[in-house]
């Protein structure tokens, strides 16, 4: 099974226990990947995976199993912070540095919120991301839930003059063709 990893894994992990008691002997292998869960699944690398964006409904039977708000962040004390109000714009943010996410699958130029004209420091995880972020190297868009604390801290500042936030669905998905063995038919309808 494959999950993005900007979905929190609080609700997978007490269905892979579920799993792991009903079943034993089985071995589950648990990849975090970044914009790749459909490739994955149609490339045969998973038999089941949660990811976002959802472009090929037609190849898949999937379930929404969650939503996540992402906002776009910089830390406190960025030099964006320092501009007045009124130039506090993306294309003033695109002087600095974009911290993205590379796709898992190497050769994938998939990419979601990203603005062409700035810089752009790749990570390949969502921990790296929110450590560049907080230490001041750029901005970018993190899951809500991630960072709470650091919102509330001020550690982190939400650029909501900017845009408020930017919802994200999350999907169950498999091949429609590809039949779920007893496990990943477990998983499936544990959610």
């Amino acid at each position: 099974i494959s999950v993005s990893g900007i979905y929190g894994l609080d609700r997978l992990y007490p269905i892979i226990k579920n799993a792991m008691a009903r079943y034993p002997s089985t071995e589950i292998i648990l990849e975090r990947e970044v914009l790749s869960g459909e490739k994955m699944l149609l490339n045969d690398r998973v038999d089941l995976a949660i990811f976002e964006d959802l472009s090929s409904i037609k190849n898949f039977d999937y379930k929404v199993v969650g939503k996540v708000d992402m906002y776009l962040v910089v830390a406190k004390g960025h030099p964006f912070l320092d501009l007045p109000k009124k130039q506090q714009n993306f294309k003033s943010l695109a002087q600095f540095p974009q911290i993205i996410q590379r796709s898992t699958i190497p050769d994938d130029s998939t990419s979601i919120g990203v603005i062409e004209e700035s810089l752009k420091w790749r990570v390949t995880d969502t921990p790296s991301k929110k450590e560049i972020i907080l230490n001041g190297f750029g901005w970018g868009r993190l899951p809500c839930s991630l960072i709470e604390k650091e919102l509330k801290k001020g550690q982190l500042i939400h650029l909501k003059h900017l845009e408020s936030k930017v919802p994200v669905t999350f999907c169950l998905g498999h091949k429609k063709e590809h039949h779920l063995g007893e496990v990943a038919q477990f998983i499936w309808d544990s959610f």
